[in-house]
């Protein structure tokens, strides 16, 4: 499981999911990989942009279905049709 965490944390950072975090939390982030930080990791999926890319929303399950088996509660992602008034 842990290898599974950082993998799609590793796979999230490359499709830019975490682009609107500061500096200084892509830095904290990129640490947190280091140092195989699993709980700030997965603290940091819950921030995450899952709508900056394609490749992001595919990797939404993926987070899902381990913080799901982990126990956590799971990301939901709602978008607005944008035809409603």
């Amino acid at each position: 499981m842990k290898f599974q965490i950082i993998k799609l944390s590793n796979e999230l950072l490359q499709a830019k999911a975490f682009n609107h975090f500061t500096d200084k939390d892509l830095e904290a982030l990129k640490k947190a990989l280091q140092i195989m930080s699993l709980e700030y990791l997965i603290e940091a999926w819950y921030k995450a942009d899952f709508f900056s890319s394609w490749k992001t929303e595919q990797l939404l399950m993926q987070c899902n279905q381990i913080l799901y088996y982990m126990g956590y509660p799971t990301i939901n992602c709602m978008v607005e049709n944008e035809f409603d008034f």
